[in-house]
């Protein structure tokens, strides 16, 4: 079992999680579970948090095992993860649909897809189990207008991806109608995910050991 001083504990934002690693739902994982009311509630959560001027959200804990040098492995918070990493998406589509590319272009960098230096290949900072990857990396993080993003949904976890993908679109459709400053005030958002909307993340050496030693992650975040 994994012990205390095998765990390292950091308070990050939601989204510099994706910014600073390649993050990996292994597959023993469940598939992507959220319904459009658990997405609603978050991104209204985040709004409300936002609006109100908070400097600290809290979106819970985040459990990823160390064991594979240059990921995480994500145990327990891919709902929350996968949802935002669909929000980010949405709001990377709304501004390539108003001229915005280099801010498009940059957003995709730092939270979406990291580009191999030698391959030139788009490599996903968020990588869904088995059953989901593929049609993720289609219809959620494929740009707009592609062949990809007319992948057909066969599970219904890929229905439910392409219902948060519609959740998250109506959100930033309310958001810029109410704003004088539309892209503005969807930069606030990301700058909301990467640095306020925290998450205790919870880092152990082996997924295996996590599993069976909730109870000390469990102790080890209440310190």
């Amino acid at each position: 079992m994994a012990s205390l001083d095998q765990i390292r504990i950091d308070l990050e934002g939601i989204a510099h999680v994706l910014a600073d690693n390649r993050v990996k739902v292994p597959t023993f994982q469940r598939s992507y579970a959220w319904e459009q009311t658990h997405v609603k509630d978050l991104l209204r959560d985040v709004a409300d948090a936002l609006k109100a001027g908070t400097s600290e959200y809290f979106l819970g804990s985040l459990v990823v095992s160390t064991e594979h040098a240059g990921t995480l492995e994500v145990i327990d918070g891919q709902q929350r993860l996968a949802t935002v990493t669909v929000f980010l998406a949405a709001i990377r589509d709304y501004l390539l649909a108003n001229h915005q590319e280099e801010r498009a272009a940059s957003l995709e960098a730092d939270y979406l897809l990291k580009r191999d230096l030698r391959t030139q290949e788009p490599l996903p900072r968020l990588t869904l189990n088995d059953i989901d990857h593929d049609f993720f990396q289609k219809a959620i993080l494929a740009r707009p207008g592609t062949a990809d993003r007319q992948a057909t949904p066969v599970r219904t976890s890929h229905q439910l991806l392409l219902e948060a993908r519609v959740a998250a679109q109506a959100h930033i459709e309310a958001v810029v109608t109410t704003s004088k400053a539309p892209v503005d005030a969807l930069v606030d958002y990301i700058e909301y995910l990467n640095g306020r909307a925290k998450v205790i993340l919870v880092q152990v050496p082996d997924h295996a050991k996590a599993t069976l030693n909730k109870s000390t992650v469990a102790s080890a975040t209440a310190l």
